[in-house]
């Protein structure tokens, strides 16, 4: 089984015009033109959106995860009308019958994550995520916390049956994920991987706001 959007990637300007990489903006000038390819928006546009009203009132240049709903919002108001929200798999434990040791706290939740992006997906969403580029673990090489520290969208799902020697070894969930680093690039990736050595979790979903047809009500 397998559902994708097939989203075109756009890959991050060199240089870069924010310290440390654009993707954030790459992501949202990827998603912004796949829902409304009638008015292809430019990157230059897409950076504004990133900015939010300061103390003081000046704008302040915001590019984090809870500031990233004042940035869809700012797209909605400039005319990109977009319906989005936040999700997350939360785990479900059973002290009596696993012991939970270290990765297995996470459990099955990459078959339910996989699950919970289909069914955004089938909606005509597509998902926004922060992953740990490099894809380390939990923790880097030096033994300290690892943090995502690269945004990607994920518009596809699919599953099939590993084989091994002409036999089924088991089955794979993987995730299509659109990357605007190193030129742009599209690829599949086991949704497992994703979340135990990229540290995917959460997700923003967006899409293009539903216009729902008028119904007149008859005078009773």
């Amino acid at each position: 089984m397998e559902f994708c959007h097939n989203i075109a990637c756009f890959p991050q300007p060199v240089p870069f015009k924010s310290e440390g990489g654009d993707c954030f903006c790459c992501g949202l000038v990827a998603a912004l033109r796949w829902m409304y390819p009638e008015k292809p928006i430019t990157f230059e546009q897409a950076f504004e959106f990133f900015y939010q009203e300061g103390h003081s009132g000046d704008p302040v240049f915001v590019h984090s995860w809870p500031g990233y709903r004042k940035t869809f919002s700012n797209a909605h108001q400039a005319g990109y009308w977009l319906d989005y929200t936040a999700d997350i798999v939360r785990p479900e434990y059973e002290p009596e019958r696993w012991p939970h040791n270290y990765h297995r706290l996470l459990g099955g939740l990459a078959y339910d994550t996989a699950d919970m992006v289909e069914g955004y997906l089938r909606r005509e969403y597509v998902g926004w995520t922060s992953i740990a580029y490099d894809g380390e673990g939990p923790r880097t090489k030096d033994g300290k916390w690892n943090d995502g520290d690269h945004i990607v969208l994920i518009d596809g799902v699919r599953r099939y049956w590993a084989r091994e020697n002409g036999k089924a070894k088991g089955l794979r969930v993987e995730l299509h994920v659109v990357c605007s680093a190193q030129g742009g690039r599209t690829y599949w990736e086991e949704a497992g991987e994703l979340m135990h050595e990229h540290g995917m979790g959460s997700f923003w979903f967006l899409r293009r706001q539903v216009e729902y047809p008028t119904v007149e009500l008859e005078d009773c």
